[in-house]
């Protein structure tokens, strides 16, 4: 019986320690279901959100950010990436624009050099001590100095400023004076020296630029050769001292029959001052006869262009009339057509033609007379 009793306990502590071994599985299995699901629960949202914040960092900013409506950490840990993929987004727009001012600038700079370098007239910027920072290709060309071998070199080396003072004064270190940049933006003819040594004439026109970066004042000057308008003026000059002082001309507007220059011989001739002369109308320098005259020959240039010589008689100041021999054409620029005419006065020549004429006549009655009475003495002797 007792043994019956030992095993009857034995079987039902087995049974007792299966059941408590099956809950305990049991238990340890609903822990770990728990737990993978605890564990799915904050694995899956995190893959997800750290899925987002690697999207960001490769430029996907326009997907929504998941699980920020939820009240937990993981909410917490979505609204966290949310603001934080607002944040980058505002970078990548500042970056975008901060890059596209970056262009602009870049284009704008490309731009004004374009126009510097392909400036017809020398440009430079120096800094307030002078020194040449910028010199474009025509201002190279100019002063006959290799590409680049400008930089560095001070500006008194190419022009010589008026009073040699400026580039001196703005260097001193002091505040410039007014005689520095008075009259700065004027364009002023100046020397410029080549670098062989000769030297150029030139216009420059300088303007004052704005400080910038701490380099203090800088000058702009733009730099024209002028040797051929030199050339020019002195060939004008030339043409002109020419005209002025050749034989007696009258230049006549062929519109208005009025005259519109005289050179200091026809103004001797006539004895009309300049003021008196110039304006007047042919009708009052002509005779009423030759009028007609001078309005055939204007039409006869007008028609063939060519050079006439005809004679006229012209009515001087104190009103005597002298016979003249005039030379005309036409001749024209942009603005004006004009008549010029060369004015020879031929009084003295017509007077001692007539005394000669005269003189001829006499000469033929008194060799008519004299052959006559030749003959009346033959015929008187004959009979």
């Amino acid at each position: 019986q007792v043994k019956t009793i030992f095993l009857d306990g034995k079987k039902a502590f087995k049974e007792d320690l299966r059941v408590a071994f099956n809950g305990v599985l049991f238990g340890f299995l609903v822990l770990v279901a728990a737990a993978y699901v605890f564990t799915r629960s904050i694995t899956r949202p995190m893959r997800a959100l750290c899925d987002r914040i690697a999207g960001l960092a490769e430029g996907q900013l326009d997907e929504e950010v998941p699980f920020q409506q939820q009240r937990n950490e993981i909410g917490e840990i979505g609204r966290g990436v949310a603001v934080l993929q607002g944040v980058y987004r505002r970078m990548v727009e500042q970056t975008a624009e901060l890059s596209a001012q970056k262009d602009a600038i870049r284009a704008t700079e490309a731009w004004y050099r374009g126009i510097i370098e392909s400036a017809p007239d020398g440009m430079l910027v120096a800094d307030a001590c002078g020194i040449i920072m910028l010199a474009n290709p025509k201002t190279e060309t100019m002063f006959g100095y290799a590409r680049g071998a400008l930089l560095g070199q001070n500006v008194e080396s190419l022009v010589q400023w008026r009073g040699d003072q400026a580039s001196r004064t703005m260097c001193s270190g002091s505040a410039p004076s007014a005689s520095v940049f008075d009259g700065i933006a004027d364009m002023v003819e100046l020397s410029g020296v080549h670098q062989d040594g000769h030297t150029i004439p030139i216009e420059v026109g300088l303007s004052r630029l704005p400080e910038l970066a701490g380099r203090g004042v800088a000058m702009c000057a733009s730099i024209r050769d002028i040797s051929e308008r030199k050339a020019a003026q002195k060939k004008l000059l030339f043409n002109h001292f020419v005209v002025e002082n050749a034989a007696a001309m009258i230049w006549i507007d062929p519109h208005t029959a009025r005259i519109v220059y005289a050179n200091k011989a026809a103004l001797r001739s006539s004895g009309f001052s300049e003021s008196e002369l110039v304006g007047m109308h042919m009708s009052d320098f002509v005779l009423d006869g030759d009028l007609g005259k001078m309005q055939e020959l204007v039409a006869a240039l007008f028609s063939d262009h060519d050079l006439h010589t005809f004679e006229m008689r012209h009515r001087r100041k104190d009103g005597t009339v002298i016979d003249v021999d005039v030379t005309a054409f036409l001749t024209a620029d942009d603005e004006r057509t004009v008549l010029v005419a060369s004015v020879k006065d031929i009084t003295a020549i017509k007077l001692a033609n007539a005394e000669a004429a005269r003189y001829t006549e006499e000469l033929r009655r008194a060799r008519d007379l004299a052959q006559e009475a030749t003959r009346a003495k033959s015929d008187f002797l004959a009979n």
